[in-house]
């Protein structure tokens, strides 16, 4: 079972696959090789593990089912080694993305904020707005972040983070 397929521009190619009922694997495909990535726990009845992302450096983000607690997280393949870069819950079911500068951006479901990570640190980008929902951020290469907002005392807004202030 092989689904989520990326690739980015040099034609590498990432995706998830179910080798057995309770396992989700990500693979890597360099053009040559095929390299298992990762294995994860797997519950079908719970959702998706997996939908990896890949930019032009082979970095790969993807999310991980924590266990029987009901949340997912994020893990970074950076090449060499896996991180897992997210303290909480990632909100919905698509809601990340890596761009080319190996910065990964994401909507938390325990805040409801929106979430980047750059080299080993994780900065807030929501905190003073306090939306009700913050979600479907983007990233550029530039690490310019835009998401929607919602709240219900306003509303409904576009926010953008230009890479130092909302």
């Amino acid at each position: 079972d092989v689904d989520e397929v990326q690739i980015n521009d040099k034609g590498h190619i990432v995706w998830a696959g179910m080798p057995t009922e309770n396992t989700r694997n990500i693979y890597f495909y360099n053009g040559e090789t095929i390299t298992k990535i990762s294995s994860d726990l797997y519950y079908p009845e719970l959702g998706f593990v997996g939908l990896p992302k890949i930019n032009n450096n082979d970095y790969i983000v993807w999310r991980y089912y924590t266990g029987l607690d009901g949340g997912y997280k994020l893990k970074f393949f950076n090449g060499s080694s896996i991180v897992s870069i997210s303290s909480d819950y990632i909100d919905d079911y698509n809601t990340f993305h890596i761009n080319n500068q190996n910065q990964i951006v994401w909507s938390s479901l325990d805040s409801k904020d929106i979430l980047l990570y750059t080299a080993g640190t994780i900065q807030t980008l929501t905190t003073d707005h306090s939306p009700s929902s913050a979600e479907n951020p983007q990233i550029n290469d530039a690490g310019q972040v835009v998401w929607n907002s919602s709240s219900f005392a306003t509303s409904s807004g576009i926010f953008f983070y230009n890479g130092s202030i909302v």
